[in-house]
Parts: structure tokens; C-alpha cells; sequence
């Protein structure tokens, strides 16, 4: 589905719109498309002149005013995993006793087309921040207005453990409301520390095969909004393999089938010209972002760090992108 995040030292950002099912408060249903980012109206450097002699505050109020109401001010990133992990259990509407935040799945698009076998047991979790709001001029194609909204697919086998990407938006930068003329700022928390809080929600669950209905939301809801020790807390490994699924925007698919070329699908391994061309795309920096943050959460050294040894690309009859990343350790 449409992943849209900030690629800024580490920090991942996701943008994007979400809407509850009817039939359970928790899910989401899924939006077509990747949108372009948002137009800048000032460049970064011209953003952070005028912050820097004016301040934060005057800056925001002197574009209420004017035809600068609409600008996004970019805020500088909390480097704290901690602080950011906080902020993120601080606002998950996991809290909420209406809302199925975990469940489980039955099927998924990424690993239907990469052949990979789908397990009896699949968790979906599902999160949004009490504060999101999203942009109403184009709720699937713009930036939220506040906040952020998260689901993602956990699975587990003999084969390995895995990861799904599908939906992940969140604020990225500062703005004022162009209705209410008030200011909102960007959340503290990345996309990438919520996938971590979810991953450790899921890690916990996974094994419990009896597990299943309410028993099993409420446990993954007790682990999403407990608080933890960002470093002790978090699992020490990743999931072996990350997915990201149905990428379906036009510039994202002219950049994949370019590097697709005539084949119908391609792996590619560390140091190939293949798999520099796929981690230089959107979705690559946002899954090399995912393990950075991860190695930064649990302090690795270089020797020990995890790392994408390689992956698998490929188009379904659709015309939808499918990728695998995989993930690995140094030493």
C-alpha cells in the first residue's frame, strides 16, 4: 500500500490518510496510489534563514498571516529513541477499548507474488495517533495534518520471521491548519519507532498459537501502550525479512520497472548494481532507515549490526511492485 516518509538522519516520516472498517473500529482500508510530496512555497535553506533570525514561533505566526499559511516548517529531529518511543505510547489510540489494534490475517499481496509460503499465523496490527487528523482537501494523497496512522503485518514460521509494510503515514513537519489558523506541530515519534513498538507487540504474541479473538487484541494492546525501556525493551533482532507491498504510484513504478527492466522479477544481494539501484528508491531508504533505527535503539557496534543482505523485486499482473528485503547480521 502507499508508504510515504521523510528520509532526514534516521528519521523515518510517513504521510498519508486513513480510514476505519465498519466491521472493526481497528483496521484500516487501504488507499490507492503514492502521492507526490507536498510543494514546498520556501526552500529548506531559505526555512532555516528565517527561523534562525526570527525564531520558530514568529516564523509560524508570519505565515498565518500571509500567502505562506499553508507552509510546512520543518522541525528538528528528537535524536532520543527513548523520548521518541514515549511520545509514540503517549498518543497510540491502542488505549481506546473500542479499537481492534491486533488481529489475525489471513493473506497478504507481497508474499503471494515473491512465493513466499504464508503461515497459519499472521498478526495484524493496526494504530492510529488520538490526535490524527487528516488533510480533508485529499486525505489519501497529502500529508495528515496531525499525526500518524499504522498497519502492519507480522508472521512467523520455520522458514523465518517477517515483516509487511502496508500502511504508514505520519506528520512530518510543522504547519498551521489553512481552516482553524492554528499551529500543529509535527509529532517526536519516526514511522520507524512505531514499527519497532509494533514489532515488539507482535514478537510477543507470535508463539502463542491458542491465541486468538479478544484475548489476543488485548494482549497486543497491553504490549503497544506499556511503557518500555527503548533499548531493553525491544526485540534484538529484526524480522529476518521485511516487505513492502502493492507500490502502486506512478513515479515509484517508473523508477522500479526501469530497474526491472524485461525481467518479470530479480533478486539482489549486497554490493550488486542491482541492489544499489533498488537502495537508492524510495522504499529501500525507508527500510534501510527501519534497521539504522534499530541499530541505533539497541546500540550495536558496526561488527554486530543488522544490516539488508539483499531482497527480491518484482511486478504482479496488476502492474503492482512487490519487494523483499532481507535482513542479516555483521559478525
Amino acid at each position: 500500500m502507499p508508504e510515504h516518509e521523510r528520509l532526514d538522519r534516521g528519521a523515518v516520516a510517513a504521510r498519508g490518510a486513513r480510514a476505519r472498517t465498519p466491521g472493526r473500529p481497528g483496521l484500516l482500508r487501504p488507499h490507492a496510489g503514492v502521492s507526490p510530496a507536498s510543494p514546498e512555497l520556501l526552500t529548506a535553506s531559505q526555512v532555516a534563514a528565517v527561523q534562525g533570525s526570527v525564531g520558530n514561533t514568529a516564523f509560524r505566526k508570519s505565515l498565518q498571516a500571509g500567502a505562506g499559511a499553508g507552509v510546512a516548517v520543518q522541525r528538528a529531529f528528537e535524536p532520543d529513541p527513548q523520548k521518541r518511543l514515549d511520545a509514540w505510547i503517549g498518543k497510540t489510540d491502542a488505549r481506546d477499548k473500542d479499537s481492534d489494534s491486533g488481529g489475525m490475517a489471513k493473506r497478504s499481496p507481497a508474499l503471494n507474488a515473491l512465493g513466499r509460503t504464508v503461515p497459519d499465523r499472521m498478526i495484524e496490527i493496526s494504530e492510529q495517533s488520538t490526535d490524527y487528523k487528516p488533510d480533508p482537501t485529499d486525505s489519501s494523497g497529502k500529508p495528515p495534518l496531525a499525526g500518524g496512522a499504522f498497519r502492519n503485518l507480522f508472521g512467523k514460521d520455520d522458514a523465518g520471521s517477517f515483516a509487511v509494510m502496508m500502511e504508514n503515514y505520519r506528520q512530518s513537519k510543522d504547519t498551521v491548519d489553512p481552516d482553524t489558523k492554528e499551529e500543529v506541530k509535527a509529532p517526536a515519534y519516526t514511522a520507524s519507532d512505531v514499527f519497532l513498538n509494533q514489532w515488539t507487540a507482535a514478537h510477543s504474541v507470535l508463539d502463542e498459537d491458542g491465541l486468538k479473538g479478544n484475548k489476543l487484541n488485548k494482549k497486543v494492546k497491553e504490549s503497544l501502550t506499556a511503557p518500555k525501556d527503548a533499548s531493553t525493551g525491544t526485540p534484538d533482532k529484526l524480522p529476518d525479512q521485511i516487505y513492502r507491498q502493492n507500490i502502486s504510484g506512478a513515479e515509484a513504478k517508473k523508477v522500479l520497472g526501469g530497474i526491472l527492466g524485461d525481467r518479470s522479477r530479480m533478486t539482489f544481494t549486497e554490493n550488486s548494481d542491482d541492489y544499489k539501484s533498488v537502495m537508492a528508491t524510495v522504499n529501500g531508504k525507508m527500510t534501510l532507515n527501519q534497521v539504522k533505527t534499530h541499530n541505533a535503539v539497541k546500540g550495536l557496534p558496526p561488527e554486530r549490526e543488522q544490516f539488508i543482505s539483499g531482497g527480491e523485486l518484482t511486478r504482479d499482473d496488476n502492474g503492482n511492485f512487490h519487494m523483499r528485503f532481507d535482513i542479516g547480521r555483521r559478525g
